[in-house]
């Protein structure tokens, strides 16, 4: 069960030529190009991904705040994520190995829903920025979570702010203005209705986002409501009596039954946040609900002679 010591004494010699092929990208002599090294089973706590991409260096970071640059963080000294012979660090300043007989110094196999590794915690940092480690022999470690394309995708959503409609109508709804039945009402956004992008950087792991406006509902304030594609079409005094080419409406009854006399006018936007990352991809809805606006309507008055 005990694993040979010679891989802790070797580590000054070999970590040279590791430490600029892992962390800093360089190929070491004998390759074209570097080469992940190979992963078996679950990935030690605080590295999220060790998997890495085909013929480049794996960048198998551990979560903030032990996480710098193009390596990884020990005592504000940057040292490499993975080791050979000694494994891929942590964030709690050690490097795990996962053990290829999965068997505790008793013999015995781990819990279910754990893993062994050789854990090698750092000592130091030697004057040529390698790290001096100190074997602990074997742990049991409860496996760590899966990396979630979908939960990166929430937490890039979380980032940024998906706006309000800001409505604009015409006729002016001001207190001194008023539409009539029978014309045409114009509905549009006064605010973005996308895209906005953004992403989620958990290790290796990027998932992007991209969020847009598919629809907006506009509750007429009547019992109806009406459906538009995108922001609408700003009303200008060129456009006369005309109808909205994109989202309009046309009352057909006064709101002077309504309380104040006018009829309140609320949008939903309902966003469409796209997602990829991981080899995975998906969509989010979300919704957001304007403040509300209201409008008097009023009959045509005929005045006969």
């Amino acid at each position: 069960m005990l694993k040979p010591n010679r891989r802790v004494f070797t580590l000054l010699v070999a970590t040279a030529a590791v430490f600029a092929a892992v962390v800093l990208g360089a190929a070491p002599a004998s390759q074209a190009a570097c080469t992940p090294p190979p992963v078996t089973g679950k990935c030690p706590p605080g590295v999220l991904d060790c998997q890495g991409e085909g013929g480049t260096c794996p960048d198998p970071r551990p979560s903030q705040p032990n996480n710098t640059g193009g390596g990884c963080a020990w005592r504000g000294q940057t040292v490499p994520c993975w080791i050979e012979g000694i494994g891929w660090y942590s964030s709690d300043g050690c490097y795990y190995d996962r053990d290829e007989e999965q068997r505790l110094p008793s013999l015995q196999p781990p819990p279910e829903g754990m893993t062994v590794y050789w854990k090698y915690c750092i000592a130091e940092v030697g004057p040529d920025g390698q790290p001096l480690v100190t074997d602990r022999g074997l742990v049991a470690l409860p496996n760590p979570p899966a990396a979630n394309p979908e939960a990166a995708a929430r937490r890039a959503l979380a980032t940024i702010t998906l706006p309000l409609p800001q409505l604009g109508i015409a006729p002016d709804p001001g207190p001194g203005s008023a539409g009539l039945v029978g014309l045409p009402v114009w509905m549009w956004t006064q605010n973005t209705v996308g895209p906005i992008a953004a992403f989620d950087q958990t290790g290796p792991l990027r998932v992007d986002i991209k969020a847009t406006v598919s629809e907006i509902r506009w509750n007429m304030g009547d019992g109806n409501s009406v459906t538009c594609a995108g922001a609408g079409t700003p009303y200008q005094a060129s456009y006369g009596g005309s109808s909205s080419p994109t989202c309009g409406y046309t009352y057909t009854t006064p709101s002077r039954n309504e309380p104040g006399g006018r009829y309140t006018v609320t949008a939903t936007a309902t966003w469409r946040v796209d997602w990829s990352g991981g080899g995975f991809s998906g969509t989010i809805t979300t919704t957001r609900v304007s403040q509300p606006v209201t409008l008097r309507i009023e009959e045509l008055q005929v005045v006969v002679r």
